[in-house]
């Protein structure tokens, strides 16, 4: 609504009717939001005013507005007035976070292996902080969608590095237990927001804090994480390497042996290393290409499904928008983590993948009739399931990018995957328009694309409990009968020899006069044994 000084003095009634039109919208009649009466208001009395014949007065569209102030004080689009002609400009906010995920998924796992998990962490962290904090203070629109596409990038920025460390410092044993702790702690976060968000009613207080917010982990990251052996022995540098181990040793109130070296690990791996993959190689071969191009689209249909509902929580489901995006995106996935568990820890991938993206999106598609009955409880309901099986989907693809990838390729195929689905969240921020089309179409199409992808998903292999390929050969034979007598060999030959042994996900590691943990032991700590007998990095990184 239009702001008139001149009748200010007039009840909102008589204000209306003498400054805005009406129109007719879907066979109702309406006051405009947009265009005003073409009157010098100044100029006639409000006598003349209502005397006037106003079916042939002009119109004109409004430079200033009045907006409904009772769910929030201040918003960005009653910031920058993006309403009326300028409304289309609105979702741009969502786009340019998607794009600087995008273009942060890509960079991010370069700089990583470059520089290193901690180091990229931590530079991205402060970046990611800088950015947040100061599109609060953003004078124009434009400046607000740059530092929002920095905001955007550097958020991934961050969590790439760190679930790439995570990956490397757990044992295979704990990644699914820290695949779903890592989620929760996630779900957490956004469920402060939520609550922040509704205490606060202020759309720039609340991008203060939640910059802010992020200040105490990236001082305890720094305090208490150390870089990953793992990346330390890629770069030659094992000094620092034994250096961390010992630390871990000592947290955990054990001693290493004196010989205790990781020399013959780097030595190993000189030897028998190949050439880092790149991401042409992704395409190179045909099994390696189909499993990409599978990867990807669970990738894009995942972060599309997750972030559709996110992103359009206010317009898709009915109700409190605060309540509705405190149970899509905190507390239905933390009870999904008891699912999550199940699917990770007891259900083959090839089951769990098509399921909890394809049920997903048969919920979300649900949801379009389910409106007909004008139950909201019930729409929010159906919308809780989908949303659970998709948060399910989004946090099991990342663990299961991170097993399908020979290890020259690992970093390279979680960024692609990562990186495409980016695409799908490019156009999650305008799915709501699809309604003008018709009501139902935005739920066709939100289930649609993830039950598309979970059907694809059907031609990927198994990869629980399945040793990792450990070069590009392996990468392609993967999931066939080859592969399996290749592995199988492999751990008579190392059971025969004993000079090595494979862990529970099959990445290999050659330590000199080192120790092993009792992996079959009830205590969570690791048993020290003769320092004769050989241990898996993994072993190493989890003392």
């Amino acid at each position: 609504m239009l702001s008139v000084p001149e009748l200010q003095h007039l009840n909102v009634s008589l204000q209306k009717q003498l400054s805005i039109p009406i129109e007719e919208k879907n066979g109702d009649r309406m006051y405009s939001k947009c265009r005003i009466y073409n009157l010098n208001y100044s100029a006639i009395s409000v006598d003349e005013m209502l005397a006037t014949n106003y079916t042939n007065i002009t119109t004109k569209t409004c430079d200033k507005w009045e907006y409904d102030r009772s769910v929030m004080k201040t918003t960005v689009m009653s910031e920058y007035d993006l309403v009326c002609e300028g409304s289309w400009l609105s979702s741009l906010a969502g786009t340019a976070l998607m794009i600087g995920l995008f273009f942060g998924a890509i960079s991010s796992g370069f700089l990583s292996d470059k520089f290193g998990r901690k180091v990229t962490t931590l530079a991205i962290g402060v970046l990611h902080i800088v950015s947040a904090f100061s599109a609060a203070f953003a004078p124009n629109y434009i400046v607000f969608l740059t530092l929002r596409t920095i905001a955007g990038m550097t958020a991934i920025g961050v969590y790439t590095p760190y679930w790439l460390l995570l990956i490397e410092a757990c044992p295979p044993t704990h990644r699914g237990y820290m695949t779903i702790l890592t989620d929760a702690l996630l779900r957490v976060g956004t469920g402060s927001l939520a609550l922040v968000a509704w205490l606060l009613r202020d759309h720039w207080l609340l991008q203060i804090i939640g910059a802010i917010g992020m200040v105490p982990g990236l001082i305890l990251f720094v305090i208490f994480v150390p870089e990953s052996p793992r990346w330390l022995i890629s770069v030659g540098r094992v000094a620092d390497a034994e250096a961390i181990s010992r630390k871990i040793a000592k947290w955990n109130r054990e001693e290493i042996p004196a010989s205790f070296s990781l020399k013959q690990v780097e030595e190993k791996d000189d030897a028998s290393s190949e050439k880092k993959g790149t991401f042409f190689d992704l395409f190179r071969t045909p099994n390696l290409r189909k499993y990409t191009l599978v990867v990807c689209s669970y990738w894009f249909a995942c972060v599309f499904g997750n972030y559709a509902m996110d992103l359009n929580v206010g317009t898709l489901i009915p109700g409190s928008i605060f309540l509705n995006y405190l149970l899509m995106s905190t507390m239905v996935p933390l009870v999904s983590c008891i699912s999550l568990f199940i699917g990770i820890q007891k259900i083959p991938r090839v089951v769990s993948l098509p399921g909890f993206l394809g049920v997903g999106g048969v919920m979300c598609i649900a949801m379009a009739p389910i409106l007909l009955t004008n139950i909201p409880q019930l729409v929010t309901t159906v919308a809780c399931i989908g949303r659970m099986l998709l948060a399910n989907a989004f946090s099991l693809i990342y663990l299961y990018s991170g097993e399908i990838f020979p290890t020259p390729l690992r970093n390279v195929g979680l960024g692609a995957g990562s990186s495409f689905g980016r695409i799908g969240g490019l156009i999650t921020p305008q799915i709501y328009l699809l309604a003008s089309v018709w009501f139902g179409l935005p739920y066709v199409v939100l289930g649609g694309i993830p039950l598309g992808a979970a059907l694809l998903s059907l031609m990927l292999p198994e990869t629980r409990g399945i040793r990792l390929p450990e070069n590009l050969s392996d990468g392609e034979l993967f999931g066939t009968s080859a592969y399996e007598d290749i592995t199988s060999n492999d751990r008579s030959g190392e059971k025969d020899n004993g000079t090595a042994l494979v862990d529970s996900d099959g990445e290999r590691a050659f330590i000199n006069n080192a120790f092993h943990m009792d992996t079959n032991a009830k205590s969570t700590k690791p048993e020290l044994v003769k320092p004769d007998k050989a241990m898996t990095l993994n072993d190493v990184t989890s003392l």
